[in-house]
């Protein structure tokens, strides 16, 4: 058994991760826009003899996000690299797994016999381009500290976020800046794993961005693409999302997506394309 659903995770790991490293390519170089826009603060930090910038700063600054935008006030500046950051991972998990379905995962199916197989190793699959993807940008970040001579302290200077004094522990900058960015991501993945069982891998993406576009605009709970963004969390904002409710439900909906996927991928006619 092992040994069959061993062949899907290697051949996913080859083709799906490796096979797709333009795609990460073009992430890192967006991750790399990012950090450069935060350079001005370097200068800022200097003129000021304020301490070195830190690890927190620059994640902060990825994950910031935008404040929460008024409806009386629509002239907030939209944050567009937050947009094609997420985009990103959306494009790198689109298309692989029916392109693979078409390819040489068809012929493991059918050695196995047993197309839970191919669906949770798509799943496993999924969740492991998620947390590349974020270790990347962790990566390129600590490239930064390096140059920049900064510190890899979690704590950032809120002086310098333009956001209020605050004094979050290191707990809860985790929280917001590494657990639920991450676990949104691999949310809206699974979801869009599911869709695509459902539509063209096209309308998926469509779907998934979409999502993402009214988290711009509406701050609720239930509009989970808020969870990527600091700057929309309770902690740093009076009417900002609950990590908590977050965690929850951004669990019941991967949990869904893996279920309800599983049960339509055992129906569904994979040989009729």
């Amino acid at each position: 058994m092992w040994e069959l659903f061993g062949y899907h995770i290697s051949n996913d790991i080859y083709h799906g991760i490796f096979g797709q490293w333009k795609k990460y390519s073009i992430g890192i170089a967006v991750m790399i826009l990012i950090c450069l826009q935060f350079l001005p603060m370097l200068e800022f930090v200097r003129l000021t003899d304020g301490p070195p910038v830190s690890f927190g700063d620059y994640l902060f600054h990825v994950f910031k996000g935008m404040a929460i935008i008024d409806s009386n006030d629509m002239s907030r500046d939209i944050n567009v690299f937050w947009i094609i950051y997420n985009f990103i991972i959306s494009f790198i998990v689109s298309y692989y797994p029916f392109k693979d379905l078409n390819g040489y995962g068809q012929q493991i199916l059918i050695r196995s016999q047993k197309r839970s197989y191919w669906w949770v190793s798509k799943c496993v699959w999924t969740f492991l381009c998620v947390l590349i993807y974020y270790l990347l940008t962790y990566f390129t970040i600590s490239i930064f500290v390096l140059i920049s001579g900064g510190t890899f302290d979690l704590i950032p200077q809120y002086s310098i976020q333009g956001v209020d004094a605050v004094v979050l522990n290191i707990g809860v900058i985790v929280l917001i800046g590494i657990v639920l960015p991450m676990l949104t991501s691999l949310c809206f993945s699974l979801l869009q794993l599911l869709l695509s069982l459902i539509f063209k891998p096209i309308l998926s993406i469509m779907i998934i961005l979409a999502l993402m576009t009214f988290s711009i605009f509406i701050c609720t709970d239930w509009s989970i693409g808020n969870y990527t963004m600091v700057a929309r969390s309770v902690y740093l904002t009076e009417n900002g999302v609950d990590p908590t409710n977050g965690l929850i439900i951004m669990s019941v909906i991967s949990v869904l997506s893996i279920i309800t996927g599983l049960v339509i991928f055992k129906r569904k006619d994979i040989f009729s394309n």
